[in-house]
């Protein structure tokens, strides 16, 4: 009876601590790179994870696209201007994926792995290998 008692509790704690983002409004709004958790250790990739660094996510309500840094390097923007040009954003909610492009390219340009654990947010975006912990700048 012990191990019944023991295994529900476990989870229980284990599904309150890892949430999901359940809809794109909660998404909205302004997000800032609080850390970055995990990067990639090639010295080429510096000029992007500094740009990173500093930088603000902004998904916005009429679901258009931006990003910010101010720390601003040669690499990052060419990622911005040439492959985020003019993006739109939409949320998988299944997958706990945003997707940010245009619809004519089928929002290919960025794909940014959301995950919830212990009320934090945290964002990974699979083409760098680049995880951040985010921190809500402000709502709509």
């Amino acid at each position: 009876m012990n191990r019944k008692v023991i295994l529900i509790f476990a989870l229980i704690i284990s599904v309150s601590s890892f949430g999901q983002i359940t809809n794109e409004f909660e998404l909205t709004g302004k997000w800032r790179v609080d850390e970055i958790l995990d990067k990639p250790s090639n010295p080429e990739y510096q000029p992007l994870i500094d740009g990173f660094k500093n930088s603000t996510f902004n998904f916005k309500e009429n679901q258009d696209f931006e990003l910010t840094t101010t720390h601003s390097s040669e690499l990052f923007e060419m990622m911005m201007n040439e492959v985020l040009n003019e993006p739109k954003w939409i949320f998988e909610t299944e997958k706990q994926l945003v997707r940010i492009g245009t619809h004519e390219e089928r929002y290919t340009s960025m794909e940014i792995s959301v995950r919830m654990n212990n009320g934090n947010l945290f964002f990974h975006i699979e083409e760098s290998g680049l995880t951040f912990l985010m921190k809500k700048r402000e709502s709509l």
